[in-house]
């Protein structure tokens, strides 16, 4: 519904902004994350997620402040129709 609201869709060019930095993905839409959720993988090198979050730890696990980083996004290329 995220994406619908956003006219994004499959295959689509997104830029994805954080306070601390963007980065360009191709989107792909899937109903498995709840309204409000954007899920983008940490292992590629084409697309440095680190670049949008905080370089913060939480003190009593230790664990990275990498899950919860408010984003905007906006489609910058739409797919090609074919």
């Amino acid at each position: 519904s995220d994406a619908q609201k956003e006219g994004i869709r499959d295959w689509d060019t997104v830029l994805v902004e954080s306070d601390l930095g963007s980065v360009t993905v191709q989107a792909r839409i899937s109903h498995r994350p709840r309204a409000g959720v954007l899920f983008i993988p940490f292992h590629f090198a084409e697309a440095p997620v680190g670049r949008l979050t905080r370089q913060v730890v939480d003190p009593p696990s230790k664990q990275p402040g990498l899950k919860k980083v408010p984003v905007r996004i906006k489609v910058v290329q739409r797919r090609e129709e074919g």
